[in-house]
């Protein structure tokens, strides 16, 4: 098992965002988490990446608990991330954007960081620039890599976040609405381009996602959170056909039962 999650639970002033929530992600699953509006979806993407501690329960990842550790510490794990809002570096290349990333996995020490003239330094740094063209082109912005980041369309930002995420080198790769904001022909973009990552770098893919068409089209499970809590979780069709997500999102009025597939 990839990712499992045990009574994982967080408050706010008293109101419960998440509760007793189970997830269980095996190697490869492309998996969904959804939900209407304030249903608790970020929230456990910010306890699963390390914004927030849990109040209560476990995170294990590769079998080992990642409760109480920093962001960064969790990327160096094998978990990368991109956010609802998109958090790039605006003032410099699209280039520089996803080199940084690479950093993490240079083989030079800071005094050949702060000489900036060592063969092993400049061999280095020749290296994360090849790799970042590579994630560039993967990501269908091989023509912007110079450009500044915040110049871009809002597309192409979008799929900067996934080529900076992949820079770390993740094992599980977690997307907060990526089809945010973009038109239908970006949307589809985006599908093609998910399933490619999934398939050339082996990934765990969970996203949260508002478009329904990307969800099903893309995900083999779903999990459905309403008020925090886990009410339904299957295959897509599956959970299409759920009373409780279809009284979630339309309102119409079941007994309150969970139904898991």
């Amino acid at each position: 098992m990839h990712l499992e999650t045990h009574g994982l639970t967080m408050a706010f002033g008293g109101v419960h965002a998440v509760t007793n929530l189970e997830l269980r992600l095996a190697d490869g699953d492309l998996t969904a988490l959804i939900g209407p509006n304030g249903a608790g979806k970020t929230t456990v993407f910010n306890l699963l990446s390390g914004i927030y501690r849990p109040m209560a329960g476990t995170i294990l990842f590769n079998g080992k608990n990642l409760v109480g550790r920093k962001p960064y510490q969790i990327t160096r794990r094998g978990v990368a991330r991109t956010f609802q809002n998109i958090r790039l570096f605006t003032n410099i290349s699209a280039l520089d954007n996803v080199r940084i990333a690479l950093h993490r996995h240079v083989r030079y020490g800071l005094w050949e960081a702060l000489l900036h003239c060592t063969p092993r330094f400049v061999r280095e740094e020749r290296r994360l620039i090849d790799e970042a063209e590579v994630l560039l082109a993967l990501c269908g912005l091989r023509d912007v890599a110079d450009h500044m980041a915040g110049s871009l369309p809002y597309g192409q930002q979008r799929r900067l976040e996934i080529a900076r995420a992949l820079a770390t080198g993740p094992q599980l790769l977690l997307l907060d609405e990526p089809a945010a904001g973009m038109n239908p022909q970006e949307t589809m973009q985006l599908v093609t381009l998910l399933r490619e990552l999934h398939r050339r770098f082996a990934l765990t893919i969970l996203l949260i996602e508002h478009d329904m068409h990307v969800v099903m089209n893309l995900c083999t499970r779903i999990y459905v959170l309403e008020y925090g809590e886990l009410i339904a979780e299957g295959s897509p069709e599956e959970v299409r056909n759920n009373p409780l997500v279809i009284e979630a999102y339309m309102g119409e009025k079941v007994e309150r039962h969970v139904e898991r597939a």
